[in-house]
């Protein structure tokens, strides 16, 4: 699968390098490929949505089926 592919690229490109903090890996995975280098886009905490309050809202009952029958 190309993931496997991907994943085994990017851990043979680590291991010959020491990583002290979690942002060097955005560096390893940009130079883990010469030919075609991976295409890295660094996320932070603001693109991302907690959907509790949603599911909060669209889920009302959990134990209870249609009819009023407990399900687990």
């Amino acid at each position: 699968m190309e993931c496997d592919s991907m994943h085994s690229v990017i851990e043979f490109a680590q291991k010959n390098s020491s990583l002290f903090c979690v942002s060097a890996w955005k560096t390893i995975i940009e130079v883990a490929r010469r030919k075609n280098p991976y295409k890295v886009h660094q996320l932070n905490y603001t693109d991302f949505f907690d959907c509790k309050a949603l599911c909060d809202q669209l889920v009302k009952n959990r134990t209870k089926n249609e009819t009023g029958e407990r399900v687990n």
